[in-house]
Parts: C-alpha cells; structure tokens; sequence
C-alpha cells in the first residue's frame, strides 16, 4: 500500500539502462512485490528493458532480444515502428547507421513474434533439405538463380524452395520476401538469405535452436536445376 494511495498497491523503481536496467532505488512494497511473481516479473523488466533500450534508438539486439521487443510492440504495425524509431533517432546526436543491416530490418518487417516462428521453420526446414543434398546456403541460391543475374526474384525462390522439397504457397513465398528483403527492392541477395537462413543467423536462431554445420559451397552441375515460377499471386519486381 502506498502512503499517498491508500487503496494502491503499485511499486516503483528506478533504474539505470546503460548498467544493465539495475534498480538504483524503489519504493516500499517494491521488494515484497517482485519475490512474489519472480517469473513474470523477470519477463516484465525484460521488456521494460527492450523498449526502453528502442525509444533509446539503439540498433543491436540478441535473438532473444529481439523476440521480447517484437511481442512487445506487435500490436504496432511495422510502418509505425518504422517511422517512430527514424524520427526519434533523428532528433538525436547519434550515428545514422543504416538499419537496414541491423536487426531491427526484422523488426520493421515481421508482423508479430508468430510471423517470426514461421519463418524460423521454413528456415530450418531448408537447412534440412540442404544437408540431405550435401549443399550449403550459397549452393542453393545459384541454384535457384536461374537467370544467373545474381538476385532472386520472387518466381525463382518459389520455384527454388518447390525444387529442393519446401513447398510454400505464394502468400507465404511473400512473406519470407517482405523478411529478407531488406532494401526492399523487390529481389533477394545472396547475403540477405544467408543472413534469414544460415545457421549463425543473429535474427532468426535462439541459444535453443540447433547448430547443425552444412557442408562448404561445393556446387556441382546438377544442383542447378531450380526453374523459376511465377504463381499470379506472387509480386512483380518494380520496373527498372
């Protein structure tokens, strides 16, 4: 019970985001409060945290970090998030680093932490497949380069995916395009799938999820045999 809320039971503290989000100071009941909801309470100051360290306008996060600020900010869509980190950062003296080689490109482009776990599966079930052919990563996207410009575009990762066994529908094909296009050109880049997909991903793997290592590049003739497909539902690139 607070003094000056005799019919309130709510604690404060205050804390200290550079070292750590440690409680400098709080208010009576505060200790009392926090060993009774131990679990919910780490999880609370956890996202506290996060989103302290977003209105911040700080740039790096771990995949767990990530995963906490996604659900706390999911009921935003990504175009506000978007804008509000830009505009707040801009009436800063910080380094205008591109985000877009960050994690928060996730961030502005995943709808809510489901949208994030389906793309973790595809990613590993793609991994899986790679393994069973003995490919990596960057077998993989030669192999679904079939006009050899050095981009994907959308018909050729649906027919590269249907190709290697993880078939996708084309709205889901769009959705993993909207993830790992982070310059938002209409067509994926080498390094942009290696970044969604492989298996020291920062965005999309957790300390649980396993490390299988593929095997190094060592594309043969026939790995290249992805053909491109272009379902009516499936976005053009923009014109050149």
């Amino acid at each position: 019970t607070n003094g000056r809320m005799p019919d309130g039971n709510v604690a404060f503290a205050l804390r200290a985001l550079p070292c750590g989000f440690v409680a400098f100071d709080s208010s009576s009941g505060f200790g009392d409060w926090k060993r009774g909801a131990k679990a919910l309470v780490k999880y609370q100051e956890e996202s506290a945290a996060q989103c302290c360290r977003f209105v911040n306008s700080e740039h790096f996060y771990t995949p767990k970090q990530l995963a906490i600020l996604l659900r706390a900010l999911q009921p935003n869509d990504c175009k506000a998030r978007q804008t509000f980190f830009l505009e707040v950062r801009r009436c800063r003296r910080r380094a205008q680093l591109p985000w877009e080689d960050t994690p928060l490109a996730q961030l502005f482009a995943t709808a809510d932490d489901f949208a994030a776990l389906k793309l973790k599966a595809v990613g590993a079930r793609v991994r899986q497949r790679l393994y069973e052919r003995g490919m990596s990563l960057a077998d993989a996207f030669m192999a679904f380069d079939h006009n050899r410009d050095g981009v994907l575009s959308g018909a050729e990762l649906y027919g590269g995916l249907k190709w290697l066994g993880v078939p996708l529908t084309p709205e889901e094909v769009r959705d993993v395009i909207t993830f790992v296009d982070h310059d938002a050109n209409g067509f994926i880049q080498q390094a942009e799938l290696l970044d969604a997909f492989g298996v020291s991903s920062s965005y999309l793997l957790t300390d649980e999820t396993s490390s299988t290592t593929l095997p190094s590049p060592t594309l043969r003739v026939e790995h290249a045999q992805a053909a491109a497909l272009r379902p009516a539902a499936l976005p053009r690139p923009p014109a050149s």
